[in-house]
């Protein structure tokens, strides 16, 4: 019996009773960046997932430091085809309450395009 085949017909049965769509496989994973506060900086993992909203393609961090941490799929594919290559994209710039949040340039540009060539 081929489970991944059934685990497929499933979903897609479970999805059209309930009228909403699963997230699709690829889009949950983490990437590794640094948190800096009070001048003392940690080596983190950055969990991020990309889902639908307003029928446009949202990056959002589930871990970052202030939990607001998203944008629009299409603005960082512009953002990275513009940029120079840096060390790392600051996700966060950091307050007296939140930590700076910089994740790995390569890591992130990676991702995004990725997302973008599954997407569009």
């Amino acid at each position: 019996m081929d489970w991944s085949k059934k685990f497929k017909e499933k979903v897609r049965e479970i999805e059209n009773e309930q009228g909403r769509c699963s997230l699709r496989t690829n889009n949950y994973a983490f990437i590794n960046g640094r948190k800096t506060f009070n001048n003392k900086t940690t080596l983190v993992k950055v969990h991020w997932i990309c889902e639908q909203r307003n029928e446009k393609d949202v990056l959002t961090l589930l871990d970052g430091s202030t939990g607001y941490e998203q944008w629009y799929l299409k603005d960082l594919v512009k953002d990275f085809s513009q940029e120079p290559v840096h060390e790392f994209f600051t996700a966060c710039m950091g307050s007296l309450t939140y930590p700076k949040l910089e994740l790995d340039w390569g890591q992130m540009k990676s991702v995004v395009m990725q997302l973008n060539s599954q997407f569009n």
